[in-house]
């Protein structure tokens, strides 16, 4: 760079020299240096830049841990519960990230001390620094350090009413804590009904005949074949042992029928489905169909003869995700809903196949959730951590963001040994509530058990927990921490917001006061030019001359148009600036 020299000393200049000259003072001493315009260039765009991206990226700073149990949203005072911690973190953009996990300790809190006295073991309490009676529900490590841990909750018998729960998670190099509120009462839960294909019973005509269908599997799935289980009851209620014949309407016409099925003594039989709608119509009849038009077929019309002895049944169903099939770990594709009390459980799809996203799959017991268990994207089957308990036990999976959305579900019985033999029929047949109107086939399958041979007693047993299927349980969130995490967390966005709003509002101010500044000087410069203006003028009127100085035959804006430049630039910049601060501060979070 060079040297611009000493400034001139203005007492050697003459008036017009000194008017061109500016004046010599530090603020237009710093604009000429070259140094100071190269910063004010390149580092002003860059502190701008730097600010507004601070700002931008605190809509996405801050780290949250957070901590999701899924279970029940009660707890039974001396039961057990199933519950699935997921220890998570969310990344820049609050996406969670999977956690390792290495211990899970859950505990209940009871105000009074001495109130677990007699109530659970003396070495599953431990007093706390509140003076509470906190009772270790339970306790796991995780070997394999994985994100989802189940484990079963031993409430205590307590009274019912709302008691401080406290989870402790051992994640990483981190320990952390959290506590919520939660019901214990011994109330279970109901379910909720689901429409997966089952029918009412309806009279045929006036054979006196009543039949009704049930779905085995879990539910009807569109698109492939699924197996129906018809029963058959004669005009006395007890079962009706004999020939049906079918009838498909519309699109089962074609959906490969059988045109008869015969009942066994139970007065049941099984025929195929492959429903390609969420309905399907199916005409049954105790004698043989005539020659029908294909248009009434296709659309139903039946003629009178036929339907004297037939009935049409319209059936909707909802999708499900797959047909189960329950059964013991390493027989994934055996559909056996009959297994050994006390033994491993697994639950997979009839056809074999793996789901393409996770699952959660539950175990219910008399309105509690007694298990659960994590099925990954691409694995053969779910297992379960817990035994499978004796009596009556549902199954369903689900999807873990939508429960409601494909959720399908099976009975299943623990018994004295695997198999719908005689004496576990009988005694399911015992377990089970029936209304008055099967009291009658109740009866008939009883007395004709031991003629069953063992197909007709495996389709027993799966008519049975069948007609039992059309059910779903709306598992609920123990607690999610995530609310409070990503109040604190942006919280913390938001202050930093805040004050890099105010950073690019102090630097527009800041760049305002330069423009004002500029404009300032300028004015001052101008108005010196135009007293040394009048003072050529005097002195060339004194030598004759014409009284015009150089200053006159411009505009004063042409003179000082450099400067004018500069102060409007700075003006626009600092209206910039100051539309900036405004957007950052009124910016919303997006990400959450």
């Amino acid at each position: 760079m060079r040297d611009a020299g000493p400034p001139l000393d203005p007492s050697d200049l003459s008036p017009e020299e000194r008017a061109v000259v500016p004046e010599d003072t530090p603020f237009r001493r710093l604009i000429e240096d070259r140094r100071v315009r190269l910063a004010l260039i390149v580092g002003l765009p860059v502190v701008v830049s730097a600010l507004a991206a601070t700002a931008i990226l605190a809509q996405s700073f801050g780290i949250a841990r957070s901590v999701v149990i899924d279970g029940p949203p009660t707890l039974a005072p001396g039961a057990t519960s199933a519950v699935r911690v997921s220890y998570d973190e969310m990344d820049d953009y609050g996406l969670p990230h999977e956690v390792p996990l290495q211990r899970v300790r859950f505990e209940l809190c009871l105000p009074d001390a001495g109130a677990a006295a007699g109530a659970v073991p003396a070495g599953r309490v431990r007093r706390d620094e509140r003076g509470r009676a906190c009772v270790a529900l339970g306790e796991r490590a995780v070997p394999d350090r994985g994100h989802d841990v189940e484990l079963a909750l031993e409430v205590p018998a307590v009274p019912e009413g709302r008691y401080p729960v406290r989870v402790e998670l051992h994640a990483g190099e981190d320990r952390v804590a959290y506590e919520f509120p939660a019901l214990v009462r011994a109330a279970p839960q109901e379910p909720l009904p689901r429409d997966n294909g089952r029918t009412t019973p309806r009279p045929l005509g006036r054979a006196g005949v009543t039949v009704d269908l049930v779905p085995s599997g879990g539910g009807v799935l569109r698109g492939t074949v699924s197996d129906l289980l018809l029963r058959a009851r004669g005009p006395d209620g007890f079962p009706h042992a004999g020939s049906l014949w079918l009838l498909g309407i519309g699109e089962l016409a074609e959906a490969g029928l059988p045109e008869v099925v015969t009942t066994d003594a139970a007065g049941l039989a099984s025929l195929p489905l492959r429903a390609e709608t969420f309905e399907y119509r199916l005409a049954v009849s105790t004698v043989p169909y005539p020659p029908l038009d294909p248009l009434e077929a296709e659309v139903g019309l039946l003629p009178e003869n036929v339907l004297d002895r037939a009935a049409l049944f319209e059936i909707g169903y909802q999708p499900i995700l797959g047909r189960l099939a329950p059964g013991p770990p390493g027989a994934a594709a055996l559909d056996r809903p009959f297994l050994p009390a006390g033994g491993p459980l697994a639950v997979a799809f009839l056809d074999g196949g793996a789901p393409r996203t996770p699952l959660q799959a539950e175990l219910w017991r008399e309105g509690r959730l007694a298990g659960l268990a994590s099925w990954p994207a691409g694995a053969p089957a779910a297992e379960f951590a817990v035994a499978l308990p004796a009596g009556l036990s549902f199954v369903q999976v689900h999807r873990p963001a939508a429960v409601e959305d494909g959720v399908v579900g099976r009975h299943v019985w623990g018994g004295a040994a695997g198999g719908p033999s005689v004496a576990e029929l009988r005694a399911l047949l015992a377990a089970l509530d029936w209304p008055p109107d099967d009291q009658a086939w109740i009866s008939g399958v009883r007395r004709a058990l031991d003629e069953l041979d063992e197909a007709a007693r495996d389709r027993l047993g799966r008519y049975l927990l069948g007609r039992r299927d059309a059910i779903w349980y709306p598992a609920g969130v123990l607690f999610d921490s995530r609310p409070a995490d990503r109040a604190r967390v942006t919280a913390v966005r938001e202050g930093i917001k805040t004050g890099m709003a105010w950073a690019i509002g102090a630097v527009a101010l800041a760049v305002l006061a330069g423009a004002v500044l500029l404009g300032v000087a300028t004015a001052r410069h101008r108005r010196r030019q135009r007293s040394l203006g009048d003072v050529v003028r005097s002195t060339a009127t004194l030598d004759g001359e014409a009284p015009l100085s150089i200053y006159d035959r411009a505009p004063w804006w042409v003179q000082h148009a450099v400067l004018l430049r500069i102060a409007v630039v700075l003006l626009i910049l600092a209206l910039a600036l100051g539309a900036i601060a405004v957007l950052v501060w009124g910016m919303k979070q997006t990400y959450w």
